[in-house]
């Protein structure tokens, strides 16, 4: 099953402070897995799981295609 927050913090996106993001996470049995943190502001994606470890990529990279080639 997949949890969303689309919005975690909207009291700070509604006054404008900035101090906001999306959460969106993997449960298996009630158990995140998987979990994504993107900082539009910051312009970062924060992901991580037990199997992968956790990674900080910057929105730079994401809209680049040729990063994504092998």
């Amino acid at each position: 099953m997949w949890c969303v927050d689309p919005l975690d913090g909207t009291k700070a996106f509604v006054n404008r402070t900035n101090e906001f993001c999306v959460n969106i996470a993997l449960l298996e049995n009630q158990t995140a897995v998987l979990g994504v943190i993107a900082c539009p502001v910051e312009e970062t994606l924060l992901m991580g799981s037990k199997e992968t470890g956790a990674y900080h990529i910057p929105f730079d990279i994401l809209k680049s295609p040729q990063l994504w080639t092998p």
